[in-house]
């Protein structure tokens, strides 16, 4: 019996020598509220590195011509973006893409077997483009130049 406990401490012991030599980075911490309310906002260093990279910017797609067939000529079930080119068309899928799911592609929000067939996340995209239409064109006085995208 007491051996097991010689054993043990020699080992709480090893494993207290071994994590003291350890040092935890130092987190950052932001006031966010009054003092004295606890309302601190923490960041690890190893978790703010992978948060920038997970919410890096895409790359720019290159701008498309605006002349050519309409997407509406050229795609099935356009019912918001009908009015520009194909191109055009195209060039706003693939920026979504980049910018909504990189890793899923085209089927994050599209059927794989047929692109035309509504899902819901292509629902709710195209309601979003509707909404972004509406603000860019209705409520100029509020956006000014610099417009919702």
């Amino acid at each position: 019996m007491n051996h097991c406990i010689r054993i043990s401490s020699l080992l709480v012991a090893g494993a207290a020598l071994l994590l003291s030599a350890c040092e935890q980075p130092p987190v950052q911490s932001t006031q966010t509220g009054y003092r004295g309310t606890s309302m601190i906002d923490l960041k690890h260093p190893a978790t703010v590195k992978k948060l920038k990279a997970a919410n890096a910017i895409p790359d720019v797609v290159p701008a498309a011509p605006a002349d050519g067939p309409r997407a509406n000529e050229v795609f099935q079930n356009i019912q918001v973006l009908g009015d520009l080119s194909a191109a055009e068309m195209s060039r706003l899928m693939v920026a979504m893409t980049n910018w909504v799911a990189p890793k899923e592609g085209c089927t994050y929000c599209h059927a794989a077997d047929n692109m035309a067939t509504d899902t819901y996340r292509k629902v709710v995209a195209r309601r979003m483009i509707q909404m972004t239409r509406h603000v860019n064109t209705d409520w100029k006085a509020h956006v000014g130049q610099t417009g919702v995208t």
